[in-house]
């Protein structure tokens, strides 16, 4: 699993650090940081979470040396 953005509180912390070094809100900051996503949104832990339980059960058992992103779609662009 490779996993993108995840809202997590390291990340609303670097929003924080970001938004007020760049003085604007973090509202802003957060928009600005996944703007380039085509999703637009931070996957969440629950997400994450999620797709490795799909990938643990019977529904997954013949996936085998995949790369499968979790990311908002970033490497789509990337």
């Amino acid at each position: 699993m490779v996993p993108g953005v995840i809202d997590t509180e390291l990340y609303q912390n670097w929003v924080k650090r970001m938004a007020g070094e760049q003085e604007i809100s973090f509202e802003e900051m957060r928009a600005k940081s996944l703007a380039h996503l085509p999703l637009q949104t931070a996957s969440t832990v629950e997400d994450v979470a999620r797709f490795a339980l799909f990938l643990a059960s019977d529904d997954a058992r013949t996936i085998t040396g995949q790369s499968m992103n979790v990311d908002a779609g970033d490497v789509m662009v990337g």
